[in-house]
């Protein structure tokens, strides 16, 4: 097999390298530059990207909702990507799962729809994130019929298939949900939550970056003491470790970002992610608990 390049932005959904890996290529990541205040001010960098391209880059993952930091993309910052793509000749997989999941003034615009994209773009849709429903486990893919045609071969030999009940289900969701105004009902409530669990975040002194997109805020720990959660002989990263401490000392479960990089130990300062696809209850309870970590 002649041997490929993948490229990532830093912050990916964590199957894919191993996907790459076990179809012969070689991932290469290439991380987001870390803004200040909310999700919108992360960004791309052209510059690192581009280095990182050779003659056998074939593909490139992009998250758009991206659920680390919770960034939406603008027109501007896709038609740059768009004209990227295009210029080095790259076929794009575009993790757009959470696209009716967006905030605020954020809009969310399928790369796919950018001039020169639709024939070089798969964009991967999921019904887990769309109605909540994670355990059906069914998604979709939109792409040019050539490349549909080989991921259908693929498919029908990996999985081979899946509930038949549960796609009907989601048929059914997607044909009946616009007219019942859920999606609308669903960024209202999320809306709710995520204000809440922001306010939360804030009241034991983390520092929570307001995401636009998706149902997870990821709050700055860098401030805290790393003598309460660093051990000297742990090889984890550091937000790992964090992570673990709040867990263990706190009764509270967060993620760290640092799985989502290709070097656990190149993701930048300390960062949890929190949920807030929870009940209000849940949220409050696990201030009380926070709170008494005194961060």
């Amino acid at each position: 097999m002649m041997e490929m390049k993948q490229c990532y932005w830093n912050r990916f959904y964590d199957s894919y390298s191993e996907q790459v890996r076990i179809c012969g290529g070689v991932p290469v990541h290439v991380a987001l530059d870390v803004g200040s205040g909310d999700s919108s001010t992360w960004s791309l960098n052209f510059e690192k990207m581009q280095a990182a391209v050779t003659d056998r880059t074939k593909l490139l993952f992009f998250n758009n909702p991206a659920n680390v930091p919770g960034k939406v993309y603008s027109l501007e910052e896709l038609q740059q990507l768009a004209e990227f793509c295009v210029r080095n000749d790259l076929l794009v997989v575009a993790d757009e799962v959470y696209d009716v999941l967006v905030f605020d003034e954020a809009k969310h615009i399928r790369l796919a729809s950018l001039p020169g994209m639709e024939e070089r773009t798969i964009t991967i849709g999921s019904a887990g994130k769309m109605f909540s429903v994670t355990g059906f486990k069914i998604g979709w893919t939109i792409a040019p019929p050539d490349i549909t045609d080989a991921i259908c071969r693929i498919h029908r030999n990996v999985p081979f298939c899946v509930s038949s009940t549960l796609q009907e289900a989601v048929a059914i969701a997607l044909e009946a949900a616009p007219s019942q105004g859920y999606f609308q009902d669903m960024i209202e409530q999320y809306g709710a939550s995520r204000r809440k669990l922001i306010d939360m975040l804030e009241s034991v002194n983390l520092r929570p970056i307001v995401p636009q997109g998706a149902y997870f805020v990821v709050a700055d720990a860098a401030h805290v003491d790393r003598e309460r959660f660093v051990d000297a002989k742990s090889t984890d990263a550091l937000d790992w470790q964090f992570c673990s401490w709040l867990t263990e000392h706190g009764g509270v479960c967060s993620i760290p970002i640092s799985p989502f990089y290709g070097d656990r130990h190149s993701a930048p300062g300390v960062f949890a992610r929190f949920a807030f696809c929870k009940s209000d209850e849940q949220i409050e309870q696990a201030g009380e608990r926070l709170a008494k970590l005194k961060l």
